[in-house]
């Protein structure tokens, strides 16, 4: 090949590389902006329903629905004044008395197993 060939070759195949570069980056584009179309649908949905459960929610926490359905289904009564006391009128609890020599906490020891079943726990693992 001549120097002229050569010279020509490479901005030749530089330009077809780009050529098909900006081909596969086009596709990719357009991909692109037809997901983020559809997240922009679902993202307003999204905001739509969450308008929706904020409007329910409102609905459901009003005071006066909410004092009806207690007085309806809790049947509370008013504290009275025999009820309230200090805090220094609850008895503490007494600690578990333990024993110097005795675990708190038992353990629980293995058995033995049988010679057959040790075979056969060793074969097991053998596999």
């Amino acid at each position: 090949m001549s120097r002229v060939s050569v010279l020509t070759a490479v901005p030749v195949t530089a330009a077809a590389v780009l050529a098909i570069g900006l081909y596969a980056m086009k596709y990719e584009v357009a991909r692109l902006e037809t997901r983020a179309g559809h997240l922009e649908g679902y993202l307003s949905a999204q905001v739509e329903t969450l308008g929706v459960l904020q409007s329910e929610w409102s609905y459901l926490n009003r005071p006066d629905r909410l004092r009806e359905l207690a007085l309806r289904h809790l049947n509370l009564v008013p504290v009275a004044v025999h009820q309230i006391g200090a805090l220094d009128e609850i008895p503490l609890r007494a600690a578990p008395a333990v024993a110097e020599n005795r675990d708190p906490l038992p353990r629980i020891k293995p058995t033995a197993l049988p010679s057959a079943q040790m075979a056969q726990v060793g074969e097991r693992e053998a596999l």
